[in-house]
């Protein structure tokens, strides 16, 4: 049995051709929302990478669109768990980004946040999400769900196992294609709150935006919406989120 790493990547590849093939309508507002939220990203970088205090925040959302582009292809590959889990760091870098773009100062509290407990405890005190603002109240349900269900759970990819086919006397199974509708339903629920805290601290730092920020902006904004139109219609039972 020969099952290196071109095997998995192979049986990955297929995962990911099958999904786009059974699910065009879904891929193209997801490749909408990644080109455009990419796009966002590094304009702001580019035009304010020097204004953007502390460099931490920048770094901080860089990394937070690779993991937020990296869920698709969990959900694709029917990997719930996985998928979940990148939701929520997602979560929770986009809360600390944002926290850091209002107060540079709490940076100290996050370079510290691992070197003792009493450190750990300053950082979750200041670093929390605040729920009386729609958008993170929103972000923190979702984090709650998949910290749950994901980080903790290790179990939601095998709630989705059906049987696929019996091989040798043994009943072989794999999890349904109701598995990838549902995480890519709630990673497009997540766009809205996680983009639209992103927009606001951006805002709220009072960088002087160029012509094209402003029309990449505003063509994200309608991107946000569509995206919970469209999770509402991929899983409309997965989650009751609070309404804004």
């Amino acid at each position: 049995m020969n099952y290196g790493l071109k095997a998995i990547a192979n049986k990955h590849q297929e995962e990911r051709e099958s999904f786009m093939n059974d699910n065009p309508d879904i891929v193209e507002i997801v490749d909408s929302i990644l080109t455009i939220s990419r796009a966002y990203v590094q304009i702001i970088s580019f035009e304010h990478g020097e204004e953007i205090k502390p460099t931490m925040a920048l770094l901080m959302l860089q990394r937070f669109q690779e993991y937020f582009e990296q869920v698709p292809l969990f959900c694709a590959e029917s990997r719930v768990d996985e998928a979940y889990t990148q939701i929520r760091q997602c979560c929770e870098l986009m809360r600390d980004i944002c926290k850091l773009l209002g107060n540079p100062e709490l940076l100290t509290f996050y370079e510290k946040r691992n070197k003792s407990k009493d450190d750990r405890q300053k950082y979750s005190k200041k670093f929390k999400f605040t729920r009386s603002i729609g958008t993170i109240r929103l972000a923190h349900d979702i984090y709650q769900l998949t910290s749950q269900n994901g980080v903790h759970g290790h179990q939601s990819t095998i709630m989705y196992l059906e049987k696929n086919s019996i091989e040798q006397n043994m009943t072989l199974l794999k999890p349904s294609e109701q598995a990838k509708l549902d995480s890519c339903g709630l990673w497009l629920y997540s766009v809205f709150p996680l983009y639209s805290m992103l927009i606001d601290a951006i805002e709220q730092a009072g960088f002087k935006k160029s012509e094209i920020l402003i029309d990449i902006e505003n063509y994200l904004k309608k991107l946000i919406l569509a995206s919970s139109s469209a999770a509402k219609q991929i899983t409309p039972d997965l989650i009751e989120l609070e309404s804004i």
